[in-house]
């Protein structure tokens, strides 16, 4: 039996931060890989940057206990994985850490629709629901 996993990073801290950066604080958030999430959400919902970043923290907002996923270690920093079901259509795969530099900020890794089959640490399994259309 695979050993139960706990997130590193408070949920309440992570939509406290997020709702600094909705007021604001500009510093509050930083994409790192935006080829993992604000491309990803670009291509698919057909919409732009702001229309992107908007959709990423409305839907890191709606996280839950329950959609903790996993937590490892990804450029020497530990991340936590949650899945997002059925948000606007599909399930999402979403990455991030908590810096604690400057009072704190996001690092947001990946949200992009889930590539394979994962399991949430409640027993809920999220399945591929969204299929990439590149000719």
């Amino acid at each position: 039996m695979p050993i139960q996993q706990t997130p590193k990073f408070k949920l309440e801290d992570v939509k406290r931060i997020i709702e600094d950066f909705v007021k604001g604080k500009d510093d509050a958030i930083f994409f790192s890989a935006k080829t993992r999430s604000l491309n990803c959400v670009m291509e698919v919902l057909e919409c732009d940057l702001k229309e992107a970043k908007k959709f990423i923290l409305t839907g890191m907002l709606k996280l839950e206990e329950g959609d903790f996923a996993c937590r490892g270690v990804q450029w020497n920093t530990t991340m936590d994985t949650y899945g997002l079901e059925n948000y606007q259509e599909h399930n999402w795969y979403v990455k991030f850490s908590i810096c604690d530099e400057d009072g704190g900020y996001i690092e947001q890794v990946s949200f992009h629709p889930v590539e394979q089959v994962l399991r949430l640490q409640n027993g809920r399994v999220l399945h591929v629901t969204y299929k990439e259309t590149k000719v």
